[in-house]
């Protein structure tokens, strides 16, 4: 009886310990170029960060994050990056922090998947038409084909 309760023990001790892998150091055109090899996973990426009102999105070059407003070339960042865990919340969606544009370092789980999908329905006279869904992105109005979620790490920098 006593082993038995000892090794409940040790295993409830030790479950805790045991580390989750870690992340796979890539770069944003990594992720852009092939995302469904890094779907679900959790990625370490730098790249030029643009956040402003209904933008939070991570671009792979200080050019694209100044001048490119694609879905398809950039990655959303999930909004509550702004945590007070990670120590930069900011005082409103006015501050600095918030409309922060430079390089930073993020960890987090890489998601991806199609905007829209496609079908194809024909109609009686026998011709077929194409349609597509509404978006079922990520982001602001569901406009992105890639997101970062369950951000565990997110600094500017130099």
């Amino acid at each position: 009886m006593r082993v038995g309760t000892s090794v409940a023990l040790l295993a409830l001790i030790a479950a805790p310990v045991v580390a989750e892998p870690a992340p796979i150091k890539v770069s944003v055109r990594q992720l852009l170029m092939t995302p469904k090899n890094y779907n679900g996973r959790r990625v370490d990426v730098a790249g030029f960060y643009r956040g402003r009102y209904e933008d939070s999105s991570l671009c792979p070059t200080a050019y694209a994050a100044a001048n490119i407003q694609g879905s398809q070339k950039e990655i959303w960042v999930e909004a509550d990056i702004y945590n007070k865990g990670y120590g930069n919340p900011p005082q409103s969606r006015k501050s600095p922090e918030y409309n922060f544009t430079g390089r930073v370092r993020i960890i987090g789980t890489f998601r991806c998947r199609p905007i829209f999908r496609r079908y194809v329905e024909t109609r009686p006279v026998g011709h077929k038409v194409t349609f597509h869904s509404q978006p079922i992105g990520y982001g602001h109005m569901g406009l992105f084909s890639c997101a970062l979620f369950d951000v565990t790490y997110f600094r500017a920098l130099k």
